[in-house]
């Protein structure tokens, strides 16, 4: 039986980083026995790789905005004239550095070694995504490799994209006129302002509704809330690109709306992460890909990238009823990052 001649331990002072920022940490290494060693490099990596099955691959799209379902019809068909596969991989930045050591013989006992890397400004957050056809990610990392040794060891550092990347509006409004058979009941509104800048997966979206309803003699129904997930691919071919919805969270008010009057609430709604954000170890083949690497969850968050658009989209409505049902109702984009912890476990 082999016996490891060492051992590797990363600390990095924040669970997160944003392209600009500098990543300050040190490695700690404990040699079991002496070695031979003329160089230790300290290399960040960061990756984007993208594989598309296209000659099975289906959209699931949920009817909750005809225009796209009638693009995305028109653009299936076009993507069928066409079955070429897509495998495209892409170097973010590399940086490599050698660590000082005094001399080319390392003793047997415990070092430390400090080292700083500054990430790139213009780089996309990480993220992973895979189904039956779709295989997308972008990687970072950061490692340690001894040469003469062949050894080589890695942890991933997790990158938020900044929130003024986005450029999100602060709230959404819409006004309609309602009535029934020939007869205006008079005008209502809809506001809807996500009260955080950003919401983590796994907490609950917090949103402030805003009904004015003073000038309306209809009454509404409790509000209905859903959030869509949209996925759009942009491989190298820009008229072959896919995209993907999926309703990944709903909630439903308890209060209605009552005529002549405003309704005012604040809400919470979180994302199905079960089900969409995570592998389930029962029933996906994936979930061996990502165990090994000790990833636990999908990193699906807001990202805007070269091949890759994920956006999240807020979606509250009420019907108003009368002797016809009317329907008020907005959209409002939301930023999604990772949880701070739980996501990824180091040394992978």
């Amino acid at each position: 039986m082999e016996y490891p001649i060492l051992n590797t331990y990363f600390d990095i002072q924040k669970p997160f980083y944003y392209p600009g920022e500098q990543i300050l940490g040190s490695i700690y290494i404990e040699f079991y026995e002496s070695i031979n060693c003329n160089q230790i490099l300290i290399i960040s990596k960061g990756k984007q790789y993208i594989k598309i099955n296209r000659k099975n691959i289906s959209r699931e799209i949920d009817d909750y905005e005809d225009s796209l379902d009638e693009e995305l019809e028109e653009e299936n068909k076009n993507n069928n004239k066409s079955i070429e596969n897509i495998d495209e991989k892409k170097t973010l930045f590399k940086y490599e550095k050698k660590l000082k050591i005094n001399n080319e013989y390392i003793s047997k006992g415990k070092y430390s070694f400090p080292f700083e890397i500054d990430i790139p400004d213009n780089i996309p957050g990480s993220f992973l995504y895979l189904d039956n056809n779709i295989y997308f990610e972008i990687i970072y990392t950061i490692s340690i490799k001894i040469p003469e040794i062949n050894y080589k060891s890695a942890i991933p550092i997790i990158i938020r994209q900044k929130e003024k990347i986005f450029n999100y509006p602060k709230c959404s409004e819409y006004q309609k006129f309602l009535g029934e058979c020939c007869w205006e009941r008079g005008q209502t509104s809809i506001k809807i302002t996500p009260i955080e800048k950003y919401n983590l997966i796994g907490n609950k979206i917090k949103l402030n509704i805003l009904i004015n309803n003073e000038q309306s003699g209809m009454k509404g129904t409790p509000v209905n809330i859903e959030i869509y997930q949209k996925l759009v691919f942009f491989p190298k071919d820009k008229a072959k690109k896919i995209r993907k919805t999926k309703l990944v969270g709903k909630a439903k008010g308890i209060n209605a709306i009552n005529p002549r009057k405003n309704f005012n609430e604040d809400v919470s709604i979180k994302l199905k992460e079960n089900k969409y954000l995570s592998f389930d170890k029962e029933k996906t083949k994936a979930y061996k890909y990502f165990k090994n690497r000790n990833m636990i969850e999908l990193l699906m968050q807001s990202i805007k990238s070269d091949l890759l658009i994920c956006e999240y989209d807020l979606y509250v409505e009420s019907q108003f009823v009368g002797w016809f049902k009317e329907e008020l109702g907005v959209f409002n984009k939301v930023i999604i990052y990772p949880p701070e912890k739980g996501i990824l476990i180091p040394d992978i």
